[in-house]
C-alpha cells in the first residue's frame, strides 16, 4: 500500500472518533462554565484518568473499570450533591473527549510503530513469553493484558486485522481459565513440531444462532516447557491456525 493510500485509510479510520470528539469539545466551549478554576482542576484530573485507563487495563481490568466509572460518574455526582462544585460537572465532557482521543492515538498511531507483532515485557516477567512468527490475514497485535493470581501469571495477547479476523492467545505458568464458548464443535489431537495439541473446531449448523464467519471459530491448547498455551481464532483457516501454532512452538525456548 502506497504512502498516500495509508494516510487516506488512517484519515477515514479517524472519522468516527472525530464525530464523537468534536461535539464534546463544542459542548465545553458553548455551555460549560470554563471560567471557573474548579472546572480546570477537575479537567486536569479527568484527562489524567483517561490517559491512565489503557496502561492500567493491561494489568488490572477491575482497576480500569474503576477509573472509567470515577471519570464518567465522578463529576456528575459531585455537581449534583454539592452546589459549590457544579462547575466540576462539565469536566465529564473533557473526560469523554480525552478518552476517545487516547483510544484513537493508541489504536492508529501508537501501534503503527509496532512492526514486530510483539510487546515489551519486564525483565522480571516469570516466564519467557512466546509470540507467533507466522501471522496470516495481515494480523497485528491489538492489545494485551497481564493478570496475576497467587503464583500464577497469565499473558493475554489479542490480534486482529481491523476487520472480521481475530486471534486470541493465552500463556500461563499455571492452569488457563477462560470463558467457555458454547458452540457445536469437534475435537482432534494432533502432533505439531513434536508437541501434542488439542484442537476444537466449530461445526456449521443449519440454524446458526450467531453471525457465522468463514472460516469458523477454532480453539487449540498445548503445553511446552511447563508453560500452558491456549489459542482461539475466528476467520482463520485451520491450516493457517496450525502454522501459527507451529511458529510458536518453534520459538518456545527449550
Amino acid at each position: 500500500m502506497t504512502s498516500h493510500k495509508k494516510k487516506l485509510k488512517l484519515a477515514l479510520n479517524l472519522i468516527p472518533y472525530l464525530i464523537i470528539i468534536i461535539p464534546l469539545i463544542l459542548i465545553i466551549v458553548l455551555w460549560v462554565d470554563t471560567k471557573s478554576y474548579l472546572f480546570w482542576i477537575a479537567t486536569i484530573i479527568e484527562i489524567g484518568l483517561a490517559v491512565a485507563y489503557y496502561p492500567v487495563r493491561r494489568h488490572s481490568y477491575w482497576m480500569s473499570y474503576l477509573i472509567f466509572f470515577v471519570g464518567f460518574l465522578g463529576p456528575v455526582i459531585l455537581a449534583m450533591k454539592i452546589t459549590s462544585l457544579m462547575p466540576v460537572g462539565g469536566s465529564l465532557f473533557a473526560f469523554g473527549a480525552a478518552f476517545v482521543t487516547v483510544q484513537a492515538f493508541d489504536k492508529y498511531v501508537g501501534r503503527s510503530k509496532n512492526k514486530t507483532n510483539s510487546i515489551k515485557l519486564s525483565s522480571k516477567f516469570p516466564f519467557p513469553a512466546v509470540f507467533p512468527v507466522f501471522l496470516p490475514e495481515k494480523l497485528k497485535i491489538d492489545d494485551y493484558h497481564i493478570s496475576k493470581k497467587n503464583q500464577q501469571t497469565t499473558l493475554e495477547l489479542n490480534y486482529n486485522n481491523d476487520g472480521n479476523v481475530w486471534l486470541w492467545i493465552f500463556e500461563a505458568n499455571g492452569v488457563i481459565i477462560r470463558d467457555q464458548v458454547t458452540l457445536p464443535e469437534q475435537k482432534s489431537d494432533k502432533i505439531i513440531k513434536g508437541t501434542a495439541v488439542t484442537i476444537s473446531q466449530e461445526i456449521l449448523t443449519d440454524t446458526p444462532k450467531r453471525k457465522i464467519l468463514r472460516p469458523l471459530y477454532i480453539e487449540a491448547a498445548w503445553s511446552r516447557n511447563d508453560i500452558n498455551f491456549n489459542l482461539a481464532s475466528e476467520g482463520i483457516a485451520l491450516e493457517e491456525v496450525e502454522k501459527i501454532i507451529a511458529s510458536m512452538i518453534q520459538e518456545t525456548k527449550t
